[in-house]
């Protein structure tokens, strides 16, 4: 393990996983057996990082595949993820992941992505980069957030939101575009009109994503590449 990594005392490590350098774990964190973990990571007081999949089904919790974090990622205190039954459950780079949240076995989050509080994310479940998820917000297993998506404090996501858009409320009404975003992010309007195409959240057209052409393009290509619909 890289010496440049700081380790709190009390952290569990086994010796067989994988980890970069620059890495806090701080006091009380435990990392299970077949994680991967990238560099300049900070996980947060009595984080639970590769737990065994939550079902009560003893198979499938004995089926355990991994988990892979990317790097540059901050996780707070409490938080916990599970690892993959079917395929690698997947975080890739510079997430968010405020206190008590929670992402679920065999779930794929892309880079760059805000969970707030108490966002319960379930098995299965994709993030695309960019999206952001409010206070207490819950995603049902196999629902999918789009690209620079933003859901609101407390709302239940059942199914594909659709790109750039921002939804509220329970049940989730979608409210428009996230124009603030697409005006951040400097999105450009043939890019647009490509995710206005995808309409399942599995159909983005890859071959036509210039990741040379913009951040947001080179993130979602990224994701692509690495996606295991599972």
């Amino acid at each position: 393990m890289e010496s440049s990594n700081k380790i709190h005392p009390s952290v569990e490590i086994p010796d067989d996983i994988k980890i970069g350098h620059g890495n806090v774990f701080s006091k009380g964190v435990v990392v299970r057996s077949g994680v991967e973990i990238g560099s300049n990571n900070h996980f947060g007081e009595y984080s639970v990082i590769g737990g065994d999949p939550e079902s009560l089904s003893p198979t499938i919790r004995k089926n355990k595949i991994g988990l892979k974090i990317g790097d540059g990622n901050v996780f707070r205190e409490f938080f916990t993820v599970s690892q993959g039954t079917i395929a690698t459950t997947l975080i890739l780079n510079n997430g968010f992941f405020m206190r008590g949240s929670h992402v679920g076995h065999d779930a794929q989050i892309g880079s760059n992505v805000r969970i707030s509080s108490n966002v319960v994310l379930g098995g299965h479940s994709i993030l695309y980069p960019f999206s952001n998820l409010g206070l207490g917000s819950t995603v049902h297993q196999r629902s999918i957030i789009g690209i620079a998506t933003m859901v609101g404090m407390l709302t239940p996501i059942r199914r594909f939101t659709g790109h750039f858009k921002t939804l509220n409320g329970n049940p989730a009404k979608l409210i428009g575009r996230n124009i603030y975003q697409i005006e951040r992010l400097e999105v450009e309007s043939d890019f647009l009109q490509l995710c206005d195409l995808d309409k399942t959240g599995q159909d983005l057209q890859i071959s036509k994503i210039n990741p040379n052409q913009s951040q947001i393009q080179f993130e979602v290509k990224n994701f692509l590449e690495q996606l295991k619909i599972t």
